[in-house]
Parts: C-alpha cells; sequence; structure tokens
C-alpha cells in the first residue's frame, strides 16, 4: 500500500490517524473502521504482488481514499499545532510538507506513463486468431502464469478452449477420441516449443507467431520502473490419427 500513496503520504496518514483517533466522533469513527478494516484484512492475506495494477481493487473502496483524507487531516492538524507557536511557521511548514507528499506522488508517478503494458497485444492476438484454421475445439497449453491466453480466444474469439498441460492431455488422450474431441481439433504451445510426442496422433505444423509486449519488470520489493519485453511464441498445430 505504501507503494502506491508513497512513504510520505502514508507517514501523514499514520500520523492522521492518530489524531483522528484521539479526537474520535461518529464521523471519525466509521471512517477509521472502513479503512482499517480493508487494511487488516489485506495485510494479513494479500494474496497478490502489490505492484500489480489490478491489486488497487483491494484499496480503491476505502483504503486509499481513506489515507489520502488521513495524510490531509494530518497536514492540517500540523499545521494548526505550529500555527499557535507562529502564524508563518504554520503556514509554511504545512505547505512543505503537502509539496513533499504530492512532489513524491508526482516522481514516482512520472514512471508509469511511459510504459504502456501490453501494448500492441490486441494486433498480435488478431494475428494468431486470423491464421488459426476454423475447428470444433482448440487445445492450448497453459504453462505457470500465462493462463489468461486460453481465455483470451474464448470469450474475445468465441473459439472453443480446452486449456491443458501435455501431461495431462496424454493421459486423457484415448478418452478426448472417444468423445470425439480430436476429430477436428487445434494443439497450441504458447512457449515456442514443439508439440508432445504421442503415438498414433499426429501434429500438422499450421501458425507459428511470436508475440513481444512490453511490460512493467514483475517485482516484490520496490516500485516498478523498468520495463522489459514479455515474449510469447504461439506454435499451433492441427491434430489427426495417424
Amino acid at each position: 500500500m505504501v507503494w502506491f500513496v508513497t512513504p510520505p503520504v502514508a507517514a501523514l496518514a499514520l500520523v492522521g490517524l492518530l489524531l483522528a483517533a484521539y479526537k474520535i466522533d461518529a464521523g471519525r469513527a466509521i471512517l477509521l473502521l472502513a479503512v482499517l478494516s480493508f487494511g487488516f484484512l489485506y495485510t494479513i492475506i494479500p494474496n497478490v504482488a502489490p505492484d500489480l495494477p489490478w491489486a488497487t481493487r483491494r484499496f480503491v473502496p476505502a483504503v486509499l481514499p481513506g489515507v489520502a483524507l488521513l495524510a490531509g487531516h494530518g497536514v492540517v492538524e500540523i499545521g494548526r499545532f505550529l500555527g499557535r507557536i507562529s502564524p508563518n511557521a504554520g503556514a509554511g511548514f504545512t505547505a512543505v510538507l503537502a509539496i513533499v507528499a504530492l512532489g513524491y506522488t508526482a516522481n514516482l508517478a512520472l514512471y508509469l506513463p511511459e510504459t504502456r503494458e501490453y501494448a500492441g497485444a490486441i494486433e498480435a492476438f488478431e494475428r494468431v486468431e486470423e491464421e488459426m484454421p476454423e475447428t470444433e475445439v482448440v487445445f492450448m497449453e497453459m504453462p505457470e502464469g500465462f493462463d489468461f491466453t486460453a481465455s483470451t480466444f474464448e470469450y474475445v474469439y468465441g473459439r472453443s478452449v480446452l486449456p491443458y498441460d501435455r501431461d495431462l492431455f496424454r493421459e486423457d488422450r484415448d478418452a478426448l477420441r472417444a468423445a470425439g474431441l480430436l476429430d477436428d481439433a487445434l494443439y497450441v504451445t504458447t512457449d515456442g516449443g514443439p508439440p508432445p510426442l504421442i503415438s498414433n496422433l499426429n501434429f500438422e505444423s499450421v501458425v507459428v507467431e511470436k508475440l513481444e509486449l512490453p511490460r512493467l519488470v514483475p517485482v516484490e520489493t520496490f516500485f516498478p520502473t523498468k520495463t522489459e519485453k514479455f515474449e510469447m511464441t504461439y506454435r499451433v498445430y492441427r491434430l489427426s490419427d495417424r
């Protein structure tokens, strides 16, 4: 969460939390309950690398707005406290805190517009789809971490896709044949590798398409600021019994 809001904002939010709790009332109690309950659940069981953009859905309902309000409350209260000593000192220090918090956030945000993650993915998937022959079934290998590709061809292009790994495909070969699912089917590898070696089953290569897409380097210990090239190679084979 600190990565998203930046350390200065997180520190100010903590100060604001303590000050709000010190002078609690009904409105503040509701706000603190919402922010702390969401934050507590996420802290206990994150279940997601926090650098992933879609992870923000866990913060958007309450945590991010609450943290912003608490940080603002902390800035104002610090300024009021110092204003009792010197009005100029209070106003000046409040302005410094606000500028530091905003500047740190803006500085990190500058890294993100430089990379449009997976730019060109739609055109790349369309190239693969256009070259794939029409069949009743598409068996698609799903290496760990790449399970989004099967759903793309299922939901966007209306293909009947069955995600498989090659070991399970070998085991289920006879059952799939008996069910007629190998009569008009494609087999797709997504790591650039060859199809599995299976007796009495022929794999005829029909499409080879390589995808190279930019993305932020996945990290779990600091804010992602570097990019890398995400690569996938689709090899499409038509299945036929020998």
